[in-house]
């Protein structure tokens, strides 16, 4: 192995903070290691007799990893270009942002820090960014937060014991073609920690603290506010009017174009667009926006209209118009509660 004594040392300054904890995966699972993890192990992990996971501290982390578990492969890219698009337009460089795969269905979106980072304001930006993006509670599969202190993850360039696979960094502007060389994890960078603080704080700025919302993740319900941004013209939840003045304006700022294309896109198909006509319409309406207003490169804009038209269709997605306000009297609450049955109000109160 070339470098090996520069690999190890890269691994170390990446991805190792916590030691007294470790995680080994080999073919008769996995396990967790209490014992401190040395170069020693990293070595073995790179000549695969096993695979290496890692912890957060207790405080604080050196990274941040959204691990991608989609099954179907096509949906697994989408996947993962959505996350990348959204950590762009909400301000962080391409350069930061490292994609591997997982060795099975999945894959991990990294960014590393050249110090460590508290982990509660880590969560905080998964959530925004999970938000941001429209992943969170996904029926197709998830994007968790790794690693924490009680959950660690797996570390590249190491094998699947399942497909004895390695898992290799892809290329994110070649279809997430692996990039079969281990030399690669030398030249990936780490962002300032304060640069990070100050995309975070930017982003919190723009949460609209009128409305919260209750996420639950892995057994913990971890409250959080949605983005203002998130709420203008791209709620799950919104109005044909607000869909059409919305083709009409056009972009306003970066970080709402995929969520704008995919509302654009259910109101096509709900007025009887065919797939084809709305594939063009959107691409005509890009073409119109000011430039200023996103940063992703036009390739990729037309790969992501591509497959949100062809997910859009395939999958039969349907536009849901705002919710109207239900009120239930006292009266009639008691008259639910006379229901042979219906002891209390808690399966009423949903």
């Amino acid at each position: 192995m070339q470098n090996k004594k520069e690999i190890i040392q890269k691994i170390n300054d990446l991805y190792i903070l916590y030691r007294k904890k470790w995680l080994k995966f080999d073919t008769t699972g996995y396990s967790t290691i209490s014992s401190t993890i040395t170069d020693y192990h990293v070595r073995n992990h790179l000549q695969g007799h096993y695979t290496l996971g890692v912890f957060a501290g207790e405080i604080f982390t050196k990274f941040i990893c959204f691990d991608v578990d989609v099954k179907d492969p096509q949906m697994a890219k989408w996947t993962v270009y959505k996350l990348v698009n959204t950590l762009q337009e909400i301000g962080i460089p391409g350069e930061y942002i490292y994609i591997s795969t997982s060795g099975n269905k999945g894959y991990h979106v990294e960014i590393f820090f050249n110090k460590p980072v508290f982990n509660t304001d880590i969560k905080q930006f998964y959530l925004m960014v999970l938000n941001y993006a429209e992943l969170l509670n996904i029926d197709y599969g998830k994007v968790e937060l790794r690693p924490t202190h009680t959950q660690g993850v797996k570390i590249p360039l190491g094998k699947h014991f399942t497909t004895n696979r390695i898992c290799w960094y892809v290329d994110y502007y070649a279809g997430l073609k692996p990039i079969e060389d281990i030399n690669y994890i030398l030249t990936i960078q780490q962002m300032d920690s304060e640069y990070f603080y100050n995309i975070l704080n930017k982003t919190k700025d723009s949460i609209d603290i009128s409305e919260q919302q209750a996420i639950e993740y892995e057994n913990i319900v971890a409250r959080h506010k949605p983005l203002k941004i998130y709420d203008e013209n791209v709620d799950p939840d919104v109005t044909i009017e607000a869909i059409e003045n919305l083709i009409k304006t056009g972009l306003k700022m970066q970080g709402t174009r995929h969520n704008a294309l995919l509302k654009i896109c259910k109101l096509n198909k709900y007025n009887g667009m065919s797939a084809e006509e709305n594939k063009q319409f959107l691409i005509d309406w890009m073409k119109k926006q000011d430039k200023k207003t996103y940063t992703t490169k036009w390739e990729d804009v037309l790969k992501d209209i591509d497959l949100i038209v062809k997910y859009t269709y395939e999958r039969n997605y349907s536009l849901v118009t705002k919710r109207k306000d239900i009120t239930i009297t006292a009266n009639e609450i008691e008259e639910i509660l006379k229901i042979k049955g219906k002891e209390s109000c808690q399966e009423f109160c949903v």
